[in-house]
């Protein structure tokens, strides 16, 4: 079951958590499961440990990992590539009879790939066992708790670039720019107010300074009343 002491982020900082091998020093601690042998606190019937071979999970948000491993404590015990499922085999993991084993799930990001607010969650799918030890009953619904990745904005960078435009006619299509964190990532939390000049000569009726929505400011109304060439936006 999922460990109910765990709580986790309501907002990642993923740039923290970057790298290419996990240890329990750079990544990101995203849930912890509880494996009961019996009731975890006295021998049951069958006199017999458990043996975690497996385990898989279904992973929501798992384009924005780049490495998943499963942890006992401070051992890592296996690392895979991240996906969805996440499976970890050839495991042996031995739950003495009538106790329980804290595992966790630790992960590092991608620093592309990633949006803002991504929801990401680990549901357990399939545990299985040894057929020497004690084996496994239904797991029922378990879900680590929702966390969100969060960016914030450190730089503009235009998305739609200025087009060729006759003079007194606004600029087609709409010039827009966006609020991104150093890896490019759009902050959907911005909106503040992003102004754009010109080495050219606009006209006054130009809107050259608009809010962002969602981390993007849209300038439908950029007219330039003179002929040039090479003009710039900045």
């Amino acid at each position: 079951k999922v460990d109910p002491s765990y709580s986790g982020s309501s907002a990642i900082n993923y740039l923290n958590y970057l790298g290419s091998d996990i240890t329990e020093t750079n990544s990101y601690e995203i849930g912890r499961f509880i494996i009961y042998d019996g009731n975890g606190t006295t021998p049951d019937a069958d006199n017999l440990a458990t043996i975690l071979n497996s385990i898989t999970f279904n992973v929501s948000g798992s384009a924005s990992l780049s490495r998943i491993a499963l942890y006992d404590g401070t051992t890592e015990l296996s690392e895979i590539a991240g996906n969805t499922p996440a499976s970890f085999s050839s495991l042996n993991v031995i739950i003495p009879d009538g106790a329980f084993k804290v595992l966790s799930i630790r992960a590092l990001f991608n620093t592309s790939s990633i949006t803002d607010k991504q929801l990401v969650r680990f549901s357990l799918f399939n545990p299985t066992a040894n057929a020497s030890g004690s084996g496994f009953g239904s797991s029922g619904s378990q879900q680590t708790p929702d966390q969100n990745i969060e960016v914030t904005a450190t730089q503009l960078a235009f998305v739609q670039q200025p087009t060729n435009t006759a003079i007194n006619v606004a600029i087609t299509p709409a010039v827009t720019v966006s609020a991104n964190d150093t890896n490019g990532n759009r902050d959907l939390d911005f909106v503040g107010s992003i102004e754009l000049l010109s080495d050219g000569s606009l006209t006054g009726s130009s809107t050259t300074q608009v809010n962002a929505v969602s981390g993007l400011a849209t300038f439908n109304n950029l007219v330039h009343n003179a002929t040039g060439t090479g003009l710039k936006l900045l």
